[in-house]
């Protein structure tokens, strides 16, 4: 899609590049600076009626600011702007021309391990910086991983990321991150430090060296009971034991005996890489007591029923293009010549039709390919893909079932119709209607998922008694579709 429209007088959108549950992503150009770039635009319903989602757009521009180098995509600017009738909220990041990590894999299903290691360590690196600065990225995934044509590595979507001495985003009972990717302290609701990141990179290479990630189910529960205490299935037998050995330990359940830091990781690759043993003095990743097994295990299943599913989290396969609301990573397009693609910063989103990206070795940050990365489950950062997820999974225990006592509406905007009423059923909600909403200007521009939560009414965050009626605002071509409200 083309248009003829400037975000700030300056950002002509040239080509809609990847869309998501809160934002869609841009390939435009900078007339005052006469250069290309990604605009990242926040919904005006989101802006308006959506707290976490507006933190996390701030979020991205805070984290981007503490982060320079090769290693990231630059953040140019940052504003508010009014499109026709609506307020829409904008974030210009460079344009990167590569294409996604997520992408890479879908292509060639698995990796050369030699180049398997290259890109983590390079990732590593960079997390390393971003570890230094106070900050845990926390939705480590391929689609946050572009590689440009050159075949520099650069991490994006720091959406939901952590910031030492900024307010957290994390609400009671809510895992932020992408469960197929997410380390077990996320899952069960524990101190989440650097290490988190070093064992959800581990995810990333086991996935690009196996063509999967190592636990993959569409039963929630199973998967986060996997994580916490289920050992990884071994890599395939063309892996060479180095390399394995560099993975498994990234993936250890206990943080204490992973590689100590990003930058180990980082040097442990490199050496795995060059086709050398270990060196020396490196701890081996050890067992994890049946006892802790056991203690995380009942963590689990105590708060499993409290967990909410991304807002923008796809169901089954899908994967966050872009994180939260906030979350800036990158999504690919064709390249001006049309042979080579383009990835815009900005996350949220997933690749649209068409867009694929040829081979440079390299990858959008959020140009997921659908079933590519299993879906999101950060309450602010998943594209809202509009596939039902399924029925409710159902307590083991019918007391277990949650019931708030301070009647707290959850944050449903970005989530499918489908979504949403799963969440307000497992928080014991349950008189739910709808209003539909036609496609209006800055619809067309977001191109929004069908059965997709504009609004919602009461706002999130907000108390109220579990009988009161709930009324979700959806986006969809025409009033009869069937969105289930």
């Amino acid at each position: 899609m083309k248009t003829s429209l400037r975000i700030a007088g300056r950002y002509r959108l040239d080509e809609l590049i990847a869309t998501g549950g809160m934002s869609a992503v841009w390939r435009g150009h900078d007339t005052r600076l006469d250069r290309a770039v990604a605009v990242k635009l926040l919904k005006d319903t989101a802006f308006q009626d959506n707290r976490q989602a507006r933190e996390r757009f701030e979020r991205e521009a805070q984290a981007a600011a503490r982060l320079n180098g090769h290693g990231f995509a630059a953040v140019y600017d940052r504003g508010e702007d009014t499109v026709g009738p609506d307020h829409v909220a904008y974030l210009v990041m460079e344009l990167v021309e590569g294409e996604s990590l997520a992408a890479l894999i879908e292509r060639r299903e698995k990796l050369p391990p030699a180049r398997v290691m290259e890109i983590t360590a390079s990732v590593a690196t960079a997390l390393e910086t971003v570890h230094s600065e106070g900050i845990v990225h926390r939705d480590i995934k391929p689609a946050n991983i572009l590689i440009e044509r050159n075949g520099t590595v650069k991490l994006v979507d720091f959406g939901i990321a952590r910031i030492s001495g900024t307010a957290s985003l994390t609400s009671t009972g809510t895992v932020l991150g992408t469960p197929v990717y997410a380390s077990p302290e996320q899952l069960t609701l524990e101190e989440v430090t650097g290490l988190a990141d070093v064992y959800s990179l581990g995810v990333v290479a086991y996935h690009a060296l196996a063509g999967k990630p190592p636990f993959t189910t569409d039963d929630h529960y199973r998967l986060l009971s996997d994580h916490v205490s289920s050992p990884p299935p071994p890599l395939p037998s063309d892996v060479p034991e180095q390399v394995a050995t560099v993975v498994m330990r990234a993936l250890a359940k206990d943080p204490r005996e992973r590689w100590g830091s990003a930058e180990e990781l980082a040097a442990a690759c490199r050496t795995a890489a060059a086709g050398r043993t270990d060196p020396p003095n490196t701890r081996r990743p050890v067992a994890l007591p049946v006892a802790l097994l056991a203690s995380c295990l009942a963590v689990l299943l105590l708060s499993a029923s409290l967990l909410l599913w991304s807002p923008w989290s796809e169901a089954n396969g899908g994967e966050s293009a872009q994180g939260p609301a906030g979350s800036g990573s990158q999504a690919t397009a064709p390249s001006r010549d049309g042979s080579e693609p383009t990835s815009g910063s900005a996350t949220d989103t997933d690749d649209r039709p068409g867009h694929r990206a040829a081979d440079p070795g390299g990858s959008s940050g959020t140009q997921d390919a659908p079933g590519t990365d299993p879906s999101p489950t950060d309450p602010a950062a998943s594209p809202g893909g509009g596939t039902d997820p399924g029925p409710d999974p159902s307590p083991a225990d019918p007391d277990q079932t949650p019931q708030p006592t301070d009647g707290t509406v959850p944050d449903m905007v970005g989530m499918t119709t489908f979504q949403a009423l799963q969440a307000l059923r497992g928080q014991g909600f349950g008189e739910v209607s709808g209003e539909h909403r036609a496609p209006g200007l800055l619809n067309l521009l977001l191109a929004p998922a069908t059965c997709e939560v504009e609004s919602q009414s009461p706002a999130a965050g907000t108390t109220a008694g579990l009988g009161d009626p709930v009324v979700l605002t959806y986006y969809a071509p025409s009033a009869d579709e069937d969105c289930g409200l």
